[in-house]
């Protein structure tokens, strides 16, 4: 979900410093993945790594680049062993980059977005001047009155993490300067900037500092996965790039209705990586604030809506008429391309459906397609709230079944071209 590049350009359109934390490496067991963010103000969190002593460590880090005032060329790798350094059980590793925000870094905030919102997907390369270094010494743990002092405990540690010449991380596999430029920088692109001229390597000469630009923001290879990644990348000279695919989100719920139920499930939804299309033509129902990720849709004409949505959406209908229910239904069954159809009722309304929308042409196979009632098994409670997270974690198990279904076409494929290939 890219919910944090709008939280950024609020916090640096305010003129609040801000640190971008990021899992640039995970490595063995780690409470999150790469590509998983944090944003730090001196008075706030947003986002997360996973918690526990690891973002708390991260926290304290970034505050403390706060009070120094680190400009964005303080950017700066760190590599965490969860077990030796952090006492947690998880017994892997996480290598966090440490990017200071300032207005400046506003410009490829709001290109990022722009592109992600218009269904391109985007490549975010971070530049930094040297590799994380093992740190296996273990700190203090922190107690439960420590939020004031997050600063203090390992601080000291902290401010010197980064930056040992000639130590390589774990699992991280180096690469010469000239192999790291022509992997992470496309061939032909300039960069912009002062130090241009010597970002390019020649005859092997090491990478240098490239304090302009520290990111780059360009468009994804047209091969590029549907999915996020992250991979840092460390050169012998010991500077490194953390090279990022943000893919737009392709996980489209339109929700017909906004009732009581639909009212629960969007304050749910958003807080998902999704994106949601909340249709009714009832405006005032709305709230005056919906989350980042939900667009208001307030129309007497819903069926336009059902015709315009992308490919592989999820259709919600819990309106407050049945005719209502029935009339869109029999819009959406006019399409073949829908991940998910769900329709708010008992089994009683789903039998009835069934005759009613059987008359009407819709075949038993197609009936077949649609969810009602909707939610996971086993979940018996009716209020808006319980309804609302049994059908968001129905949404995710669909969600999840469809992509590990790509996943393993993509396998499949690739054992084939090896195949021929040999």
């Amino acid at each position: 979900m890219h919910d944090w590049i709008a939280q950024a350009c609020r916090l640096l359109e305010a003129g609040v410093p801000t640190v971008l934390v990021t899992v640039a490496r995970a490595e063995g067991s780690t409470p999150r993945e790469a590509g998983a963010r944090l944003l730090v103000s001196a008075e706030g969190l947003w986002q997360t790594i996973g918690g526990g002593h690891l973002e708390w460590r991260a926290t304290g880090i970034a505050r403390q680049m706060l009070l120094r005032r680190d400009g964005p060329q303080a950017a700066r790798l760190e590599r965490l062993p969860l077990g030796p350094a952090l006492g947690q059980c998880c017994g892997g590793a996480a290598t966090l980059a440490f990017e200071p925000l300032d207005r400046a870094d506003l410009d490829w905030l709001r290109r990022l977005d722009a592109d992600l919102r218009a269904g391109r997907a985007c490549r975010r390369s971070s530049f930094f001047s040297s590799a994380p270094q093992r740190k296996e010494r273990p700190v203090a743990r922190p107690r439960p009155d420590a939020v004031g002092a997050v600063e203090q405990t390992g601080a000291a540690e902290a401010a010197g993490a980064a930056g040992v010449a000639g130590v390589k991380p774990a699992g991280i596999k180096p690469f010469s300067a000239a192999l790291l430029q022509e992997r992470i920088i496309s061939p032909g692109r300039p960069q912009a900037g002062a130090g241009a001229a010597a970002a390019r390597p020649s005859g092997g000469a090491a990478m240098p500092a490239l304090a302009a630009p520290r990111v780059m923001v360009e468009p994804a290879s047209s091969g590029a996965d549907s999915r996020d990644a992250c991979e840092l990348v460390c050169a012998h000279d010991g500077s490194a790039v953390m090279s990022e695919t943000l893919a737009p989100v392709d996980f489209h719920i339109v929700l017909f209705g906004a009732g009581h139920v639909a009212q629960a499930l969007v304050r749910l939804l958003g807080t998902l990586p999704c994106t949601v299309q909340w249709v009714d033509e009832r405006d005032t129902l709305f709230p005056d604030q919906v989350p980042d990720n939900v667009e208001i849709e307030a129309t007497d004409t819903p069926e336009a809506v059902i015709e315009e949505a992308p490919a592989g959406s999820y259709f919600l209908v819990m309106t407050h008429s049945h005719a209502l229910d029935q009339h869109l239904c029999q819009h959406i069954f006019r399409r073949d391309d829908y991940a998910y159809f769900g329709l708010i009722g008992s089994r009683t309304k789903h039998r009835q459906f069934e005759r009613r929308l059987r008359e009407r042409g819709v075949s038993a196979e197609r009936y077949a397609t649609m969810t009602c009632p909707i939610g996971v098994a086993g979940i018996t409670g009716k209020s808006p709230a319980v309804i609302a997270v049994a059908v968001a974690a129905q949404l995710l198990q669909v969600r999840e079944r469809r992509e590990q279904e790509k996943i393993s076409v993509q396998a499949d494929a690739a054992l084939a071209l090896h195949a021929c290939s040999h």
